[in-house]
């Protein structure tokens, strides 16, 4: 066989070679580009506001939330509670026919006429539930503005409780969880973030 029968038939195999490439590159379907999803926006709810000159106390706090309040206490020591709790898990307790069981945010608001310091009252007297907590420590911070102490102490569930002194009442903050993932705990620190005291 000669040169230029070789050099021919080289020429066919690489054209034919060419042309098989060409249709594989055409025909077989490319997989399109997966589309990575958008992450995820965790959106703040609108927020309603809690305001009382009479209880010198003011703080926004989520509108997804029920809010109620109750007074009670002795001719001596009037008290003032703010409880509130996460709508639909309002509504899940109901239905369950448990509503005092939901988890919720609660603001005390006490008469002070001994005039104890926020340490003196949280260890001297019943409605800190300092005595149920599993470490007994104090942690400074400050709410809207003041000194104040935070702690945890037990109870239904597990609480996160801070406590601030203002004109002569005795202000408490509590969450009550059941995971220290709970939406709650957060919401439970934005209003702190929030307080206002008169």
């Amino acid at each position: 066989m000669d040169s230029k029968h070789i050099t021919l038939g080289l020429a066919a195999i690489l054209g034919v070679g060419g042309l098989v490439a060409a249709g594989l590159y055409f025909y077989i379907p490319v997989e399109e580009e997966q589309q990575t999803p958008a992450p995820e926006v965790h959106e703040e709810p609108t927020q309603a506001t809690f305001n009382s000159t009479e209880l010198g106390l003011m703080f926004n706090y989520p509108s997804t939330y029920t809010l109620k309040t109750d007074e009670r206490g002795l001719t001596d020591r009037m008290w003032t509670t703010i409880v509130l709790i996460d709508s639909e898990l309002l509504r899940q307790a109901i239905e369950n026919d448990a509503p005092e069981d939901a988890p919720a945010i609660t603001v005390q608001i006490f008469s002070n006429p001994e005039d104890y310091t926020v340490e003196e009252w949280i260890k001297n007297l019943p409605y800190s539930y300092y005595k149920l907590s599993p470490d007994e420590v104090l942690s400074p911070t400050t709410v809207g503005g003041d000194q104040a102490l935070s702690y945890r102490h037990s109870g239904l569930y597990e609480n996160n409780a801070t406590v601030a002194a203002h004109g002569g009442k005795m202000y408490m903050f509590s969450v009550g969880w059941l995971t220290p993932q709970d939406e709650q705990i957060h919401d439970f620190e934005h209003l702190l973030e929030t307080v206002s005291f008169y």
